[in-house]
């Protein structure tokens, strides 16, 4: 199956990566995003909890403790979080790139 990775690092344009992800998933591709910098702050919406919950939503640790959401995230959800270098694995695994 191919993947699709979409490595949000803005809190402006949410409804543009849901956009993305939901044609591709439609599509038949396997969507992984990527959450860093002030996008981290897009997971409270249902949009990306839904797919959080569907283990296609990463969150960057460093950006979640810069704005301050890391100690509640990591109770709620310690699955989401990974360390910045999670970007990297996910440009090997991944066939295409969008980055937002």
């Amino acid at each position: 199956m191919k993947t699709l990775g979409i490595f949000v690092t803005s809190d402006r344009f949410p409804d543009y990566a849901l956009l993305l992800a939901r044609a591709a998933i439609e599509r038949g591709l396997r969507v992984w995003i990527h959450l860093s910098g002030s996008a981290v702050r897009l997971i409270g919406r249902a949009e990306f909890k839904t797919l959080a919950a569907a283990d296609q939503v990463k969150i960057c640790r460093r950006s979640a403790a810069l704005f301050e959401m890391e100690e509640r995230l990591e109770i709620q959800r310690p699955d989401l979080l990974v360390p910045p270098q999670q970007m990297g694995r996910m440009i090997a695994m991944c066939d295409r790139h969008l980055f937002l």
